[in-house]
């Protein structure tokens, strides 16, 4: 696994080109945050189980598009630029304050990685990056945060927490869940084994997967990982951002 973790800085150092390499082939890569954005995504982990954990008022329950919705393996809590805030429960201030900066944070992790990937294959990147929504102002995006609480209960033991698929969006930065779920496939392997990725991974990692539209931008030269969620012994906290295009392009590209 050490040749697929690089600090997260690795696009500004000499690293660049390989990892960006690794990335391509392998369809996923892990990189080191720096302590402070550790730090931060440590803390937002921390106050989503406690959030997943206390009493919801019955309006937060019944906004599903907006924010938090549940089923039967998971319940979820969603952050969307620009979806208004006022779901966000006035009872823990916090949620709302650590989540916008995980927001902005994966964001730019994304952003960047996408920018270097289209310049890195040759690819002029200044139109496809005028789709995306401009964080000052916010532009009306499709792109999304979502807190996951998978209960890992005995009693839906049978039910999948997540089927194998690709996301559907450009780029998903993941933080390490609180307890090993995540499988990866890597397309270079000829065996169908999955890699349980977080198991290799330090607490103050992310893991950065390819997706369906990004393939769909490069003609296929980029392939989308496919992975699935498992279960453990034990509920599973995971926060999630998937880099997406501007309305009404991902749309128009998701249904095709």
């Amino acid at each position: 696994m050490g040749d697929l973790r690089y600090k997260a800085d690795f696009l500004s150092s000499n690293d660049r080109d390989e990892g960006l390499q690794k990335l391509l082939k392998h369809t996923f890569l892990v990189l080191a945050l720096p302590e402070n954005e550790a730090r931060l995504v440590a803390d937002a982990f921390e106050v989503s189980k406690k959030f997943f954990s206390s009493p919801l008022p019955q309006n937060l329950k019944q906004a599903a598009k907006l924010g938090y919705k549940k089923n039967l393996p998971k319940e979820r809590f969603q952050v969307r630029r620009t979806v208004r805030d006022d779901h966000f429960p006035t009872s823990l201030p916090e949620f709302k304050t650590l989540l916008l900066g995980v927001y902005d944070l994966f964001e730019r992790i994304a952003n960047e990685l996408l920018k270097s990937i289209l310049l890195f294959m040759g690819i002029n990147h200044s139109e496809l990056m005028s789709v995306y929504g401009d964080p000052n102002p916010p532009k009306l995006s499709s792109s999304v945060l979502n807190v996951f609480n998978y209960f890992n209960s005995s009693d839906i033991e049978k039910t999948v927490n997540c089927r194998e698929h690709i996301d559907p969006g450009l780029i998903t930065v993941l933080g390490k869940g609180t307890v090993g779920g995540l499988l990866v496939r890597d397309p270079t392997r000829s065996d169908v084994t999955w890699i349980s990725v977080e198991d290799l991974m330090e607490p103050s990692d992310v893991i950065i997967l390819t997706g369906q539209t990004l393939n769909f931008l490069t003609g296929g030269k980029v392939e989308g990982n496919l992975h699935w969620v498992g279960k453990n012994t034990s509920s599973r906290v995971n926060i999630t951002f998937e880099l997406r295009l501007a309305y009404p392009i991902y749309l128009s590209l998701i249904h095709i």
